[in-house]
């Protein structure tokens, strides 16, 4: 093997695509250890590479059982995005993203390489976007800096893959000169995994710059309809053999037979079908594909990837996931009917009891998703779905979040309007677990009521029906309301109202526990679990409510 005194010199072989090929780099193992996530439950490998008078710990995460021809995620470190928050680049959300892929296939290893900026450091990195600043691109900012477009070495992977009798891999990437490396150090790579994140105003020239000079296969500039950029993931998963979660043998949809249309979700046609292996009812959920070049869509990947983690009596039970050409099924379990149309059906007031039942339901299983840190997002009566022995779980996880510490940006647009937190029609992009708190507040009053408490039929016209309850917020009663966005003093000025005028029905505990939910200031809305302590609850037996036909 060629021996290397100069570490940059090592680097010279990028253009020969024999990185790591040469410079006499070993891998040792050095320990692991359980790696618990927002979502999912790893465990992480550490090991240390020296060679080209350097050192440098690249981690293997691990997801599952791997074995040979499992699908792997070759990742390297970028503190700027991962760390700090830049949306300068696109590794964050690829990093995630391939996770959040293994979590739903039920197994799979990312190996993070400690090579920040494509290996020119950190420090070069921030020279490169100064550079980048004013008016470089990435390749060039490289360049003028003396260095090569990509300084990666790969040489550690092999040891790596070796280290757990891998050598055949499926490998999540955009990068064709991974796979050319990669091969070169005997490892086959049996199918590409496309990992496409949809380019933003700060990082489109950066995805562009890849595509178009260091031939990246990504769509450039929002265009994903070149074949030569995007392998649609459906495609290849088929091509590897990927069947869905936790499944060991393919299942043919014949198996299922689709008895009607029950509705339609985030992303999708639901339909009632029939289990003929074991006549029990399920529920199917068709994914649409037709209109995905990237593959399965974000949403159902989010799906799949939360319900597999989110195991509990009142959150739905994803059963399968199948694929058939250019469709994906999720099967769930089946249940009756959802609180709306309950609701729509019953000619009378909800039954103290039942309507007792339903709300401590519904917290109990958000307090579940919020105590592994998922944001739901999308709470209302059409996403809980009751059986004939009462029980109530929360579905349609379209549009559902692991969030972490700090809180993250999140897109406003979310929740069925009749249901969205202030802040969030306020265009705060920080926002938490009180979100699910208020749109559950909402569903509450609605089923004591028998009727929407705030049926806007626009933003603004949803704001203004929650100031005429609550009042017009301000410093005094919301701290830091006139910093959102969307806030105007101008906003008209009404008093809030007494609960008890509100909602007539509920008893003064029922509504103490109401009135914490809706609270305009976030942090001051009670928690899912403070809120199953409330002492309105002290009289139910905490099972599920009596048959509700």
């Amino acid at each position: 093997m060629t021996s290397c005194a100069d570490p940059m010199a090592c680097c010279d072989l990028d253009k020969a695509g024999l990185t790591g090929l040469g410079c006499g780099v070993k891998t040792a193992f050095v320990s692991s250890a359980q790696l618990p996530t927002a979502t999912s439950q790893w465990v992480m490998h550490a090991f240390r590479s020296t060679g080209c008078r350097r050192m440098y710990e690249p981690i293997a995460l691990v997801y599952g059982e791997v074995t040979d021809n499992t699908h792997i995620r070759v990742h390297d470190q970028c503190m700027t995005s991962e760390v700090f928050g830049s949306l300068r680049c696109d590794c964050k959300e690829q990093l995630e993203t391939a996770k959040a892929f293994m979590v739903s296939q039920g197994s799979g290893i990312v190996i993070y390489m400690p090579q920040e900026g494509r290996g020119i450091g950190l420090a070069n990195k921030v020279h490169a976007y100064n550079l980048q600043d004013q008016g470089a691109d990435t390749v060039d900012a490289n360049r003028v800096l003396g260095f090569e477009d990509d300084y990666r070495s790969y040489e550690p992977v092999k040891h790596i893959l070796d280290h757990f009798g891998i050598s055949r891999v499926r490998l999540l990437t955009n990068n064709p000169r991974k796979i050319v490396l990669l091969t070169k150090l005997g490892i086959t790579v049996s199918a590409r995994v496309p990992i496409v994140i949809p380019g933003q105003q700060y990082n489109q020239a950066y995805l562009d710059a890849k595509a178009q000079r260091m031939d990246h296969m990504i769509p450039m500039d929002g265009d994903a309809s070149s074949p030569k950029l995007s392998i649609p993931l459906p495609i290849v998963a088929v091509a590897a053999g990927i069947i869905g979660v936790g499944l060991a043998t393919w299942l043919r949809m014949e198996q299922y037979r689709k008895l009607s249309k029950i509705g339609e979700g985030t992303y999708g046609v639901v339909y009632k079908a029939m289990d003929l292996n074991t006549s029990s009812t399920v529920a199917l959920k068709k994914i649409r594909l037709e209109s995905e070049d990237e593959g399965v869509p974000s949403t159902a990947m989010r799906e799949i990837s939360l319900l597999k983690e989110l195991v509990h009596p009142n959150v739905v039970h994803l059963h399968d996931v199948i694929h058939q050409s250019d469709k994906l099924y999720l099967v769930f379990e089946f249940l009756d009917h959802d609180l709306k149309k309950y609701m729509d059906l019953q000619g009378a007031a909800m039954q103290p009891l039942v309507l007792k039942s339903y709300v401590y339901q519904m917290l109990r299983g958000i307090a579940f998703c919020h105590a592994h840190r998922v944001l739901h997002r999308d709470l209302k009566p059409q996403n809980l779905l009751l059986d004939a022995h009462g029980t109530l779980k929360l579905a349609d996880f379209g549009l559902a979040r692991a969030f972490g510490i700090p809180i993250r940006n999140y897109t406003h647009e979310v929740v069925t309007l009749w249901y969205r937190a202030p802040e969030i029609l306020l265009g705060a992009s920080h926002y938490s677990t009180p979100v699910d708190t208020w749109s559950i507040g909402c569903i509450f009053a609605e089923m004591a009521n028998r009727k929407p408490l705030f049926p806007g039929d626009s933003e603004i016209d949803e704001l203004f029906r929650i100031f005429r309850v609550l009042g017009t917020p301000d410093e005094g009663m919301w701290p830091g309301v006139s910093s959102l966005p969307d806030y105007k003093v101008s906003f008209p000025q009404w008093q809030p109202q007494p609960w008890s005028n509100i909602v007539p029905s509920l008893d003064p505990l029922g509504i103490d526990l109401l009135s914490r939910m809706l609270v305009y200031e976030p942090r001051k809305r009670i928690s899912a679990k403070h809120a199953m302590n409330h002492p309105w609850f002290d009289d139910l037996p905490r099972q599920p409510a009596t048959p509700y036909y």
